[in-house]
């Protein structure tokens, strides 16, 4: 919702400072003889600074603090509703996975080993989830046809565990620059979707520490981040949900439980619906 205001007509000199004296007056008034803590004379030098400078300015000088005061107001306004809005959508997300499965009906999930887990599990149906083991984002040209019949309204992409350690990229520069490219075209394919990227699930320390080249997903996030941000792409934090959840790991480290799914797929339709409620493409 755009709010937009109009300037103020211009108040006369005399009714302005009519107005400003009539309020000192009355808070003075309203004071004295009153016995108040040492924070209520600071609040009151205060409101008696702020009236003085208030005083000291020109007609012109006025109508701009004015229209400046209220612009703020609005705006604050604006973003309070905005929140409010979001509050009230994300409550679903409490609600059972049955619901949150069916968020997905006019969706697709483009990813790896780990996404493949959305249809393994028998969360989502095989059709909806695009997804193979041991692919990287090179591998989504090969879903480019279904992706043009489906006709999906969310493209959510779950790649990097293996874009991390394959070697095609050696820096997250190099990563994003290609990523950019891939998703132009998914867009061409899916011209009305809003893709959403998954950031690259961690794996466990002791997963790490037996690849390494896993230590570069935070460079390739980062990279991957600042893309999407400037083509407006939504970009899903996850870190933050998989530390709270060591549990649900595989024995492998990398892999995640039939557990993890549903909340990854919350915080996938969370992102998403932030963007739809802050107004994104």
């Amino acid at each position: 919702m755009k709010l937009e205001l109009k300037r103020p007509k211009r108040i006369p000199d005399a009714l302005i400072a009519a107005g400003l004296i009539t309020a000192l007056t009355l808070t003075v008034a309203l004071t004295a003889g009153q016995r108040k803590p040492a924070g209520d004379d600071q609040a009151l030098q205060t409101g008696a600074n702020y009236l003085a400078n208030v005083a000291a300015l020109d007609a012109g000088e006025v109508d701009e603090l004015i229209y400046r005061r209220r612009e703020e107001k609005v705006q604050q306004q604006a973003e309070e509703e905005r929140n409010a809005a979001l509050n009230e959508q994300l409550r679903y997300l409490e609600t059972e996975d049955a619901e949150i499965w069916a968020k997905f009906g006019d969706a697709v999930i483009l990813g790896d080993s780990r996404a493949v887990g959305f249809s393994y599990f028998h969360f989502l149906d095989r059709s909806r989830v695009l997804a193979d083991e041991s692919t990287t984002i090179r591998n989504i040209s090969e879903w480019l046809p279904a992706i043009r019949t489906l006709n999906p309204s969310y493209v959510y992409i779950c790649y990097g565990i293996n874009d991390t350690g394959i070697g095609y990229w050696t820096t997250g520069e190099e990563y994003a620059a290609e990523f950019e490219d891939i998703l132009k075209t998914v867009e061409d394919a899916a011209p009305h979707a809003k893709i959403i990227v998954s950031s690259i699930l961690p794996t466990t320390e002791r997963a790490l520490a037996q690849n390494p080249v896993w230590n570069r997903m935070p460079d390739f996030c980062e990279k991957t981040k600042a893309m999407c941000e400037k083509n407006g792409y939504v970009f899903a934090e996850n870190d933050a949900l998989v530390k709270s959840h060591p549990e649900m790991y595989s024995t492998d480290g990398i892999h995640f439980l039939s557990s993890f799914y549903p909340l990854w797929a919350k915080n996938l339709l969370s992102a998403a619906l932030r963007d739809d409620i802050r107004g994104g493409a």
